[in-house]
């Protein structure tokens, strides 16, 4: 019976680590302002987030930031300066100079000890994450007391849905009912018609419903104030046409 051939034994494999899943820079040579929009300020951290987190994952940079990428060693077993920490350090870098080129510059001022885009992106979670109860009370507190004053109706209700889509996040949900009753309290008294028609309905109206009515109750008022400023024009460039009569007091007819 022939014996089985040996084989010999192959170098075992190991699967890559998020430390060593890189021996060369991952960063894409794009410049920041092709994909940042805006700046982080004091009130659009969700929306600041929203536009660098697909690029980050998308780039394979996101463990970075989330700390999955953590730093290999400064040194080899030889003590001598580790390849894989300097592609590591060039990337890291390179991410938080990307982070911090998209900071406005009273935000820039918290981040100045920071020193790795991890330190950076945490920083930023402390100060702005939704999930601290004084933030949640913070945005509940604003959405409660929204006034939609002049501005339009487009304006305000994307005002108020950032605030519930931040609480959203927060872990807070705000029903729809909650908020349309909070978007309808803010509304001025121009809106009284459209606000009985929408909380009388038989059927509750969906906040996308809700916005169309307030949409066109504001198209309607716009009309009704550019016809009305249309007819005041014409009367005051009819009355400035019309002959002025000034009747003679106390002047007799001269006789000759």
């Amino acid at each position: 019976m022939a014996e089985p051939t040996s084989v010999p034994n192959s170098p075992t494999t190991h699967p890559l680590t998020p430390s060593s899943a890189y021996t060369t820079p991952m960063m894409p040579s794009i410049s920041p302002s092709q994909i940042l929009s805006l700046k982080l300020s004091d009130d659009n951290y969700m929306l600041w987030k929203a536009q660098l987190l697909p690029f980050l994952r998308g780039h394979n940079l996101y463990g970075f930031v989330d700390g999955s990428f953590s730093a290999p060693e400064v040194f080899d077993e030889m003590s001598q300066p580790n390849p894989a920490y300097s592609v590591w350090h060039q990337n890291d870098q390179s991410v938080m100079s990307l982070l911090i080129s998209s900071l406005s510059e009273s935000v820039m001022a918290h981040v100045l000890e920071a020193t790795t885009s991890r330190e950076v992106w945490q920083i930023l979670e402390d100060m702005f994450s939704a999930n601290s109860q004084a933030r949640v009370m913070q945005l509940f507190f604003q959405l409660t007391t929204l006034k939609k004053g002049a501005e339009s109706v487009a304006i305000y209700y994307r005002r108020a849905k950032l605030l519930v889509d931040t609480l959203a996040m927060a872990g807070k949900l705000v029903p729809s009912s909650e908020f349309i009753v909070f978007l309808l309290a803010g509304l001025g008294s121009d809106f009284d018609s459209v606000v009985t028609s929408i909380t009388t309905q038989a059927v509750p109206l969906s906040p996308a419903q809700v916005y169309s009515h307030l949409l066109t109750h504001e198209s309607r008022i716009n009309h009704q104030l550019k016809d009305l400023t249309s007819s005041g024009d014409l009367s005051a460039n009819f009355s400035s046409r019309q002959p002025v009569f000034t009747p003679n007091r106390g002047r007799g007819i001269s006789r000759g």
